[in-house]
């Protein structure tokens, strides 16, 4: 995953290069979720899939 033109490949770098604005939008397009299981982060890629499916409906 890329953030503030960086590639990303643990948590560590997430906070390192952390944009709001670029976290929502992979948030959104599921590319986080993504980047969380593949790091090996399942139970954090779990709740965001589950919480973003009841952000969509309300």
């Amino acid at each position: 995953m890329l953030m503030n033109g960086e590639v990303l490949t643990n948590l560590a770098d997430l906070k390192r290069c952390f944009c709001l604005d670029e976290l929502l939008y992979s948030y959104y397009n599921g590319e986080l979720e993504i980047f969380l299981d593949k790091i090996g982060e399942h139970e954090k890629a779990k709740k965001s899939e589950i919480f973003l499916k009841v952000t969509l409906c309300f």
